[in-house]
């Protein structure tokens, strides 16, 4: 487990490994609600939910960003953000979810 994030709408609780495994589990329930794979080679850095809990922000350790739909963990863009010059150590929302923030560890 490298990285974890609790939906601030709903019992949820995200967690990252560099295994590439993307989990979300009820808390309240004790059970998995989904999960995803990332590949060999992407180690999750990084995750966060945006303000409502409706998207998830992942930072790989390749400095690629994907925004995730929370619930489903499918990707709402075709293809990942890509401007890091190193891992994604952090990733915050902006209040409305219009814009994210990174920080890479060459910044």
């Amino acid at each position: 487990l490298h990285a974890i994030a609790c939906n601030p709408a709903r019992p949820l609780i995200c967690m990252g490994s560099y295994c590439g495994l993307l989990k979300v589990w009820d808390y309240e329930k004790k059970e998995p609600l989904c999960s995803r794979l990332f590949g060999k080679g992407n180690y999750i850095q990084c995750v966060t939910y945006n303000k409502t809990g409706t998207l998830l922000g992942v930072g790989l350790t390749d400095g690629c960003v994907h925004i995730l739909d929370a619930l489903s963990l499918n990707d709402e863009f075709p293809e990942p953000f890509q401007y890091a010059r190193d891992a994604v150590t952090q990733i915050a929302f902006s209040h409305d979810s219009n814009y994210l923030a990174t920080i890479d560890s060459k910044t």
